[in-house]
């Protein structure tokens, strides 16, 4: 089931891209249109096999598990990519999906199954997500609820009415257990959300909830990996809001500057990295939570 967002008119809180940014948007949203019913596919396997009798898991880490769901639905997802694309690189999360042609300026970045430690507990929350790089920038992102169905696509993406702008104003925001110890006085009224699925999460710094704020103010995480958070960087860039990461004391805007800053070979490099990062659909509060030293690195 394919979920578009309302037809309404909307208000952006940020410029509209001009006529010269929306059809190269366009036809790149080509690309990962193609691999939705593939994603659907790989969807209802991980449903059936959530309710399955038995599964058994791998453990990569502390907390971190991966089971042959995980498996086989990354290589569903790698051979559709390889017919569509076969010229453009390849960052799987799982080990020997990787491919790094020389010269490439397109990237996917996979994650086949986003909250392995909920679909171990049996917890229904988890989720697809394919990231698209051109040129060091993320321009598309699809997403797909396994347990629901539900798909979202960046190229249909509205930005929330009314995002917060201000840190006094957050409600609803969301940290990981690498931030747990610190304090935020700013924000101490508000609600965490955490669900255990970060393109989920991600997901709903976009996505338009009570009174036309956002579903998620901002969100606030450590020790993550670049395939969390590469189709999720579609969505915000699409709306106008901002990602920025923490690499090696260094800052860098996702969703506006161009990755060949932080790793010129291209996303591969990342595949080790743990990355910080803060994201909102709303620049000036993306910054606002930087600038208060919650991040650890000021602008």
């Amino acid at each position: 089931m394919s979920c578009s967002p309302s037809k309404d008119p909307v208000h952006h809180p940020h410029p509209p891209r001009g006529e010269g940014e929306q059809q190269p948007l366009a036809r790149r949203a080509a690309r990962l249109a193609g691999l939705l019913p593939v994603l659907q596919e790989v969807r209802r396997y991980q449903y059936d096999a959530f309710h399955a009798a038995q599964l058994d898991f791998d453990a990569k880490g502390v907390n971190d598990f991966v089971s042959e769901v995980d498996r086989r639905s990354q290589e569903t997802i790698l051979q559709a990519l390889t017919a569509m694309d076969p010229q453009a690189g390849i960052l799987a999360e799982e080990d020997g999906g990787d491919r790094r042609p020389e010269g490439t300026d397109r990237w996917y970045v996979i994650d086949p199954l986003d909250g392995t430690g909920n679909f171990r507990a049996r917890i229904p929350i988890w989720a697809i997500g394919v990231g698209l790089f051109e040129n060091g920038l993320p321009t598309e992102g699809a997403i797909v609820d396994s347990y629901s169905g539900r798909v979202w696509s960046s190229w249909e993406a509205v930005a929330p009415e009314h995002p917060v702008n201000q840190l006094s104003d957050v409600q609803m925001w969301t940290l990981d257990s690498a931030y747990e110890s610190r304090a935020y006085p700013e924000v101490a009224s508000a609600k965490r959300r955490q669900i255990g699925a970060t393109v989920l999460a991600l997901l709903l710094l976009t996505q338009s909830g009570f009174e036309g704020r956002a579903s998620l103010d901002y969100a606030l995480m450590g020790n993550s990996s670049l395939w969390d958070i590469a189709a999720p960087a579609a969505f915000l860039r699409q709306v106008g809001g901002a990602l920025w990461i923490e690499e090696q004391g260094r800052l860098h805007d996702l969703t506006r500057e161009p990755f060949d800053a932080l790793a010129p070979q291209g996303p591969g490099a990342f595949r080790k990295r743990k990355l910080r990062y803060v994201a909102s659909a709303s620049p000036e509060l993306a910054r606002a939570v930087i600038d208060a030293g919650y991040l650890g690195t000021r602008r």
